[in-house]
């Protein structure tokens, strides 16, 4: 929306929504178009804060001072710069403009004067063009400053050197300048933020109705916090990954005061005013923040102004928008290395150009789609209007022309870097740039991983030595005990889960990075997700079929959404806002139908409901483990069923019960047979003297599997009777006793298609991160 408000501003001559549609046939594009022109006028005629100036200059009658313009002619300026151009030229006059073709007689100028031209031979290259390879953005950067150090060491001034670098390398260029001790001009601080504006919208976010995860953890990571940076990254990450208490227990004093404060949300003015005065109070006291805090409070007493029961939550979110980030001037001198940006046309030439960054979707950028025009579109605007709206065809003809400027900045030579990784780690593709170099001049790439074929290795770097190697067998021998890494207050072990284990079962690896924490937590926007269907899914069922004989029909319809809406509340409370209604009523739909299902399927069996959410500790296979069963059946004839609510469907759990590949219900079995009890467990709900079945309810279909009941020929519930867990069982022994003795088995690159195939399910570990799949071993021949 905000790409889209701009270019329309652009196309205007006098930067004003005054524009006459009457000329444009009613169509899907003059709908698009009437609305952003509305929206434009809805906002006051409203500016980015960098055209305010250009308005004024299009306006005004007198300048203070001249200003005349380079004629130089732009294909690609828009109307608004046209219009300013010309009337400076018309008020001051301009300059002429020399715009020299490049000289150099070598394969530098030969790239330079036929980048793009039809026909053209392709030459070798001469050494004025070099390609090197270099293993990430980080070292890219060591490597650009080595090169910068050793041209300056042959003759050259700092000044006659160049970077070109996209905003996420430059603070990494900046770093790597410094150390080496060569001076950088070009280069921006990070933006300004306006943390009070951050803080209060967050905490307003998180207290409201909706308390998005993501809100709360941005809010926790902010520096004006009552904690330290580590202990509010430690919180925000463990708040993304599903856990609302670990490092948060160990909080005292005023970060201990606002943590409880900012729990359970705000219901009332009263609640709210008072959270937010504890918000205010449990600042840093940080002399650096005391501004913040200041405008804090200030603003804090502007939202207390415009509350009232109920309280308007949308109103109070509007009024607490954070300001813009403001990004500083950045710092330029004569006597320094450029650094210039790569969607930026050279701001000065130079004899020696640096290209950082040369991957990826860098030189050129990609064309994005339109969200709201065709191409065909446009151009019947532009007919219609007057208003020339750059198309996919013009942004791409900007890009190229854009990327021939910079490389005619150099007059001597120039080095492109081409990291294979960026700063997270993910592959980076060969650039469409290098394809364009190669049509014209030898673009062979030098790998530079190894530092010891740097051409500039006068600069010794300090590294790490990240030489991982897969060992032959795929055995990693640690000696010492994995399963004691997960360690309660006092010092004991913790126990495992079923879910846990089974992702023992399927990758050691990735059990042991989920033990130590090392997980990958990306963070993103709540949505509903299968573990968060499962989780309402679950609420909603326990609390229809409460423990006592089975409810009607019409007490489920009655009391359905009730429970359904305190589900949501509870585990997902983003699913009750207006944009979600779409997902809302498909959840609904499919927990009501389930819910019919399994009362109609209890009522046939005669059932009665023993207990619900009974929690299990027990000893098993050397291990302590613990689960939740999710409800106890007593069936008319006596016997007695463990039940396990699943989201799945009958199909695939059959095939993997029948192949003796089920391991939950197995450890559920387990740890019945050595419980370790505890006080309101629930366990006196299972009879002593009957042998109880474990099953599992299907909400997907609302079939039924069990397995160690007495044959029930009239029953609709499928009986199994092979040993549902055998193969799991033996399987995760031996991965006990391995991990136990420290040793950790690589998976093979056959596993996947082995649990699919074999165990008939999916090896959902193998991708838990990115890790597991790098260091896969080949399968013996």
């Amino acid at each position: 929306m905000e790409y889209a408000l701009r270019r329309l501003m652009m196309a205007t001559t006098k930067l004003r929504p005054e524009v006459d549609l009457a000329a444009l046939a009613p169509s899907r594009a003059r709908s698009h178009l009437q609305g952003l022109l509305d929206l434009w006028r809805s906002m006051g005629e409203a500016l980015p804060e960098e055209l305010w100036p250009v308005r004024h200059a299009l306006e005004v009658d007198r300048f203070l001072e001249p200003l005349p313009v380079l004629d130089r002619p732009d294909p690609h300026a828009t109307t608004v710069e046209r219009m300013l151009m010309q009337r400076l030229a018309e008020l001051h006059g301009s300059v002429p403009f020399d715009d020299a073709v490049p000289a150099h007689p070598g394969s530098l100028g030969h790239l330079q004067r036929n980048l793009f031209a039809a026909g053209v031979d392709r030459r070798e290259n001469d050494g004025t063009l070099t390609f090197y390879g270099v293993r990430d953005t980080v070292e890219q950067a060591d490597f650009a400053a080595a090169q910068a150090q050793a041209l300056i060491e042959a003759g050259a001034a700092p000044q006659d050197i160049a970077v070109l670098a996209t905003p996420a390398g430059m603070k990494h260029l900046a770093r790597a300048f410094d150390e080496a001790g060569v001076p950088l001009t070009g280069y921006a601080e990070p933006a300004i933020r306006d943390l009070a504006g951050e803080a209060l919208l967050h905490a307003l976010l998180v207290l409201g109705p909706l308390q998005p995860g993501m809100a709360r953890a941005s809010l926790y990571a902010s520096p004006l916090m009552p904690w330290d940076a580590a202990t509010g990254n430690l919180l925000a990450r463990e708040i993304m990954g599903g856990n609302w208490r670990g490092a948060a227990a160990g909080l005292t004093g005023n970060a201990a005061k606002l943590h409880q404060a900012l729990r359970g949300g705000a219901q009332s003015v009263a609640q709210l005013c008072f959270k937010l005065d504890v918000l205010a109070e449990c600042l840093t006291n940080a002399a650096a923040m005391r501004s913040y805090a200041a405008s804090l409070r200030a603003r804090i007493r502007t939202i207390k102004a415009l509350t009232a029961d109920p309280l308007d939550w949308d109103t109070l979110l509007r009024t607490a928008t954070c300001g813009a980030a403001t990004l500083p001037d950045p710092s330029r001198m004569v006597e320094g290395v450029a650094l210039m940006p790569a969607d930026q046309v050279p701001w000065r030439n130079c004899r020696h150009l640096i290209v950082a960054d040369f991957a990826g979707n860098n030189y050129p950028s990609p064309v994005t789609n339109d969200p709201f025009f065709l191409d065909s579109e446009l151009t019947a605007i532009v007919d219609a209007t007057g208003l020339a709206m750059p198309g996919r065809a013009q942004q791409l003809k900007r890009t190229l022309d854009l990327f021939r400027h910079q490389l005619a900045a150099a007059s001597e030579s120039i080095t492109f870097l081409c990291p294979y990784r960026d700063g997270r780690g993910t592959r980076l593709q060969p650039t469409t740039g290098l394809s364009l170099v190669a049509r014209t001049v030898a673009a062979d790439v030098i790998d530079l991983r190894d530092t010891t074929r740097w051409p500039c290795a006068h600069r010794q770097i300090a590294r790490r030595n990240t030489g991982l190697a897969i060992p032959d067998k795929g055995v990693l021998t640690l000696n010492r005990d994995f399963l004691a890494l997960r360690r309660d207050d006092d010092g004991g072990v913790l126990p495992q889960t079923p879910s846990r284990l089974e992702k023992l079962l399927v990758s050691p690896l990735a059990w042991i990075i989920a033990e130590a924490g090392a997980q990958d937590t990306p963070w993103a926007p709540d949505g509903p997700d299968v573990l968060i269907k499962g989780n309402i899914a679950h609420q909603v069922l326990e609390h229809l079929f409460p423990v006592g004989p089975v409810c009607t029909a019409d007490a489920i319809t009655d009391s359905f959404d009730w429970h359904l809406e305190a589900a949501i509340r509870n585990h997902a409370p983003f699913l009750l806002a207006a944009s979600w209604r779409l997902e809302r009523d498909t959840l609904r739909r499919d927990i009501l139908r389930a819910a019919l299902h399994w009362r109609e399927r209890l009522a046939e069996e005669g059932a009665e409901i023993l207990g619900t959410e009974i929690r299990l500790h027990g000893e098993a296979h050397g291990i302590t483990l613990h689960g939740k069963v999710d409800c106890i059946l007593r069936l008319a004839d006596g016997q007695v069923l463990i039940v396990d609510h699943k989201s799945s469907g009958t199909r695939a759990r059959r095939d993997r019960m029948n192949t003796g590949w089920d391991l939950q219900l197995g450890l559920y079995r387990a740890m019945l047979e050595r419980p370790i009890r505890s006080e309101g467990d629930g366990l006196e709900a299972i009879p002593q003297d009957v042998a109880p079945g474990v099953a599992y309810h299907l909400l997907r279909d609302g079939g039924v599997l069990h397995h160690g009941l007495t044959s029930r020929e009239s029953s609709r519930m499928e009986g199994i009777e092979t040993d549902i867990s055998a193969e799991a069982i033996a399987m995760l022994t031996r991965r006990l006793a391995e991990v136990g003795a420290g040793t950790i088995h690589l998976n093979k690159t056959g596993d996947e298609e082995f649990f699919r195939k074999e165990a008939k399910f999916t090896a959902y570990a193998l991708n838990d991160s990115p890790i597991v799949a790098a260091f896969l071993v080949g399968n013996p021949q």
